[in-house]
């Protein structure tokens, strides 16, 4: 699967469901509600991507831009 990420500058908090950021290590998820969500995307080693759970968002913040997925 190819994943095509592009940044645009932060604006306000948009309402869920949504796309968030983790500031620490640049993972993407799909949120549907405040800590539950999707990761589709990550540079860590054994991150699972599709992987569902309740998340701490404490270091999230709202992700600006556009994401392509494709098989």
């Amino acid at each position: 699967m190819k994943v095509t990420i592009t940044p645009a500058a932060p604006s306000t908090s948009k309402p869920y469901p949504k796309l968030m950021i983790d500031t620490e290590d640049g993972d993407i998820f799909f949120m549907k509600a405040k800590s539950i969500g999707t990761l589709i995307y990550s540079t860590r080693e054994g991150a699972i991507i599709g992987e569902s759970f309740e998340w701490d968002t404490s270091t999230f913040e709202d992700f600006e831009g556009s994401i392509t997925l494709s098989n």
